[in-house]
Parts: C-alpha cells; sequence; structure tokens
C-alpha cells in the first residue's frame, strides 16, 4: 500500500520551488539594473598623470655640472646642469679680437673716405676752372669710389662679426640649462663627465600643480559617458579617502591606436577584442594638492552618467 507523504513535506518542496524562481527573479533584476539602470561606469585601468619635461641641451657637449637630484624642487629659471663651455669662450676671445680688428678697420677706412671725398670735392672745383684735366678728374673719381666701396665692406664684415659674436654668446646662454617652469625633478638621465647630444633627455621634469588621472574605459560603456560627469576617485595609496573629479577629455581614437605597433587585420588573423578609450579626468584644486598624490599612481575611478 502507497504510503501518503505528509502535508509538511509538500508545502517544503514549494517553498523550495517558490524560492528558487525568487532567486532568479532577484538575479535577473539585479542583471537588468546593473546593465541598463545603473548610474556608474567604473574602471582600475587607471593611474594619475601630469606634464612630463624632457629637458634636454640646445647644444652638444660634455655635462660639467648637475646642480639637482632626482626629486629636487626647482622654480622656473633655476640653474639645472651646465655644458663645458671652455671651447666655447676660448670662441668667444677669438670672435672678440676679429671684431675689434674689424672695426679699427673701419675707423681706418672712413679716414681714407673722408680724404677721398675732400680730394673729390677739390678736383671739382678745379676740373670747373680747367685747372686739371678729365682725365685726372674720373681718377679722383674713381679713387673715391673704391675708398666707399672698401669702407662699405669692412662696415659689412662688422656686422658678420658681431652676428658671430652674438651667436656664440647665444651658444654660451645655452649652456646653462635652466628649468621652463616649477616643478620636481622625477628623474636623472645622466650624470655628471656624460657627453650628450643637442636634443637629448637629461632630466625629466613634472609639475606636480597640475595632475589628473589618466583612465581607460572599454569602448561597450562609452555611450554613457559625457563631458563634465562627476567621478569618485579613490587612490590605492590612500584606501577610504575619496577625491572628486570630472570627465575632461574623450579620447579621440583608442589606445590600441597609439601602440608602437597598431593593429593590422588585413593579414586576416583577427580576433574580436574589446577595445579602450582614453579619458583624461580633472580633480577639484583643492583635491589635487591633497596628501602626496604623485604620477603612476594606481587609481580607481567611478563615473556617474546619470
Amino acid at each position: 500500500m502507497e504510503e501518503k507523504q505528509p502535508p509538511f513535506y509538500k508545502e517544503k518542496t514549494n517553498f523550495y520551488y517558490l524560492a528558487g524562481i525568487f532567486l532568479i527573479l532577484c538575479i535577473a533584476a539585479f542583471w537588468w539594473w546593473r546593465v541598463y539602470l545603473y548610474p556608474y561606469v567604473s574602471t582600475e585601468d587607471a593611474s594619475i598623470a601630469s606634464v612630463d619635461h624632457a629637458i634636454s641641451p640646445l647644444q652638444s657637449g660634455q655635462i660639467l655640472s648637475m646642480v639637482v637630484e632626482d626629486g629636487s624642487i626647482v622654480k622656473k629659471g633655476d640653474l639645472l646642469f651646465a655644458i663645458d663651455d671652455v671651447l666655447l669662450k676660448v670662441e668667444r676671445e677669438k670672435a672678440v679680437a676679429a671684431l675689434t680688428h674689424a672695426r679699427d678697420e673701419v675707423r681706418l677706412q672712413k679716414i681714407q673716405l673722408d680724404l677721398a671725398q675732400e680730394d673729390l670735392k677739390r678736383a671739382s672745383v678745379e676740373f670747373a676752372g680747367g685747372v686739371i684735366s678729365e682725365e685726372m678728374m674720373q681718377h679722383v673719381e674713381k679713387n673715391y669710389q673704391m675708398a666707399e666701396a672698401q669702407h662699405q665692406s669692412i662696415v659689412s664684415l662688422v656686422a658678420v662679426q658681431e652676428a658671430a659674436l652674438n651667436a656664440i654668446d647665444l651658444q654660451l646662454k645655452f649652456a646653462q640649462v635652466t628649468a621652463p617652469i616649477d616643478g620636481v625633478i622625477a628623474k636623472r638621465w645622466h650624470e655628471p663627465g656624460d657627453v650628450v647630444r643637442a636634443g637629448q633627455t637629461v632630466l625629466s621634469l613634472m609639475d606636480l600643480s597640475q595632475i589628473w588621472i589618466a583612465a581607460n574605459i572599454e569602448e561597450t560603456k562609452l555611450s554613457t559617458i559625457h563631458v563634465g560627469d562627476p567621478v569618485k576617485i579613490t587612490v590605492d595609496a590612500y584606501p577610504g579617502i575619496e577625491f572628486q573629479g570630472s570627465v575632461r577629455v574623450i579620447g579621440a581614437a583608442a589606445a590600441s591606436q597609439f601602440a608602437l605597433i597598431p593593429p593590422n587585420n588585413a593579414s586576416g588573423n583577427f580576433t574580436k577584442i574589446t577595445q579602450r578609450i582614453p579619458l583624461k579626468i580633472s580633480m577639484k584644486p583643492e583635491h589635487a594638492q591633497a596628501l602626496y598624490l604623485r604620477p603612476g599612481m594606481s587609481v580607481k575611478v567611478k563615473i556617474r552618467t546619470r
């Protein structure tokens, strides 16, 4: 004879069914809310960034002295390092001597020109009075023209010598490399005694008064983000402290477009991956200066999109 199940067993089974259906509905509702209604887009692919100035000399040479160290705080116009300028100083002495000689020649040629001009005036009067011949008059005119040409030539030479001296003075000025902005020395790439080329980076100088967040967002989340959206920022170095900011710039291209080897799908090997779009997130001034925020620190951003 088949035994009947007690009523409480059926009630327990029904409860499990109802609980399972309720759990499925809750998961579906949460998924719908998270995908379509959740007002935030977040990412941990973000870090603090700032303007990095590559400090390099404008002329080649050996580094004579280095005034700053890693972490040194500098002001605009402070001396950072100097390039050996011994040969330039020798060249300057030569240029000064050549310029002095050229100026002396100008004075002598001016005297010769004045004498030739006086001879021309006197000869003109005498020729008009029939005292000298036309041939003699032409000879005097020719002498004056030669004196004037020599004077103009030496005047031009003085201008050339002055330009050469100014160029050397400019090179001497370039041998003293100064800070273009207020900032902090982030890295010394060379030491005194190293020979560097013009344009070769010697120091990295960062402006810590202007820092921002460089974040990368999946392209599938980009449609809900707009310039000006408020952002909550947390820094790994300071857990529990929340900074405020806003979206300043949305990148014009995916980050992969600026890779050393951009993707090329023409070969036929194609694997679709979600691209990331760079964002520039500004921090409120009072927050940007807070604590010890430094470029490269890892952060998490939470963008409110609604």
